[in-house]
């Protein structure tokens, strides 16, 4: 009676370890697809390996520059914070977000 317990209990502790195999699986998938999306990572491909913290950041700092534009573009001015967005946007940073000036002005 106890084997069969045995039995049951390691193939629900299997079934369960797939379930998070696959979760894992598909949040890793998004984060790529993020990745892909900013176009500063999205350059670094293949170059070295970007967290998952950084692709979040990135995407954040990509977000708010796209902000900054449209902001810009809607009251007609040429602002310094427009021309620094563009820069960060052109210069394919993907370290140190938190310090960019872009990042600090929003």
């Amino acid at each position: 009676m106890q084997n069969s317990s045995t039995y049951e209990n390691a193939a629900l502790i299997r079934k369960r370890n797939e379930r998070e195999r696959e979760r894992v699986r598909l949040v890793n998938s998004y984060y790529d697809r993020l990745r892909r999306k900013v176009p500063f990572l999205s350059t670094h491909l293949s170059k070295k390996r970007i967290s998952k913290v950084e692709i979040l950041r990135a995407s954040i700092t990509y977000i708010r520059a796209l902000e900054l534009i449209l902001t810009a573009d809607l009251e007609n001015s040429s602002s310094e914070c427009e021309l620094c967005c563009l820069e960060a946007l052109n210069a394919g940073f993907t370290t140190q977000l938190s310090n960019d000036k872009l990042f600090n002005q929003i």
